[in-house]
């Protein structure tokens, strides 16, 4: 059905697809494009999955990632989580962090290019706003948060994307 319809990508999110190797394989065959988002936890080996897109998620930057991420299936929450995709996806030319910038986190910005400059790594950075908030529009701080990632983007020009 999809090569009638010429579909050639697709991407694939939640209920983290590095555990599940059978079904990307299964994707990989049949699209010629197929990116997956990924907490970065487990690694998706580069053996059978060369041509694989991996959009790592990061939220917040510094604490606050793992303050919003960091939460196993059962409710247990850990720490290290971006600490632990730097070292699953060091140099790995197919990951690019997705950094959800906040103006809760505009003093971590610089910090976290940095250390996915030095891991080999790209960023691209998405805007979100603070959970419970009833306006994005509404930031308090959005001058700065813009200003900071205009100014880490300029500082880092291979290293951050868009």
């Amino acid at each position: 059905e999809v090569k009638v319809r010429k579909i050639n990508s697709a991407l694939v999110i939640g209920g983290e697809p590095a555990l599940f190797l059978d079904r990307l394989s299964m994707y990989q065959e049949k699209m010629r494009y197929l990116t997956v988002s990924s907490n970065g936890l487990r690694p998706i080996p580069l053996k059978g999955f060369e041509s694989l897109a991996i959009a790592l998620s990061i939220f917040g930057g510094g604490p606050l990632d793992d303050q919003l991420r960091a939460i196993k299936p059962n409710g247990r929450r850990f720490t290290g989580l971006f600490d632990k995709a730097l070292d699953n996806y060091k140099g790995d030319r197919r990951a690019i962090f997705i950094y959800a910038i906040t103006e809760d986190g505009i003093d971590y910005i610089e910090d976290t290019v940095r250390k996915i400059e030095r891991n080999g790594n790209i960023v691209s950075f998405n805007f979100y706003s603070k959970y419970g908030s009833h306006s994005p529009s509404g930031q308090k701080y959005r001058a700065a948060l813009i200003a900071e990632a205009l100014r880490v983007k300029a500082m880092y020009r291979d290293t951050v994307i868009s």
